[in-house]
């Protein structure tokens, strides 16, 4: 993300201080019931409908 981005992903966004890795969290229920707790959405939204494309329709008439 450095490279690309220039952002520092280990860098404080309140204090530019370092930030500390605790855990890497890899099972998906285990990360549910931590969202939860924390009163974060824990599931993906819904998927839309896909959009119709205008350019199909104006080359069928």
């Amino acid at each position: 993300m450095a490279r690309i981005f220039a952002v520092d992903v280990l860098e404080c966004p309140r204090c530019g201080g370092r930030i500390r890795i605790l855990a890497a969290i890899e099972d998906p229920a285990v990360a549910r019931k931590i969202l939860d707790c924390l009163g974060l959405p824990s599931r993906p939204p819904p998927v839309a409908p896909a959009r119709r494309n205008r350019h199909l329709e104006i080359a069928e008439l």
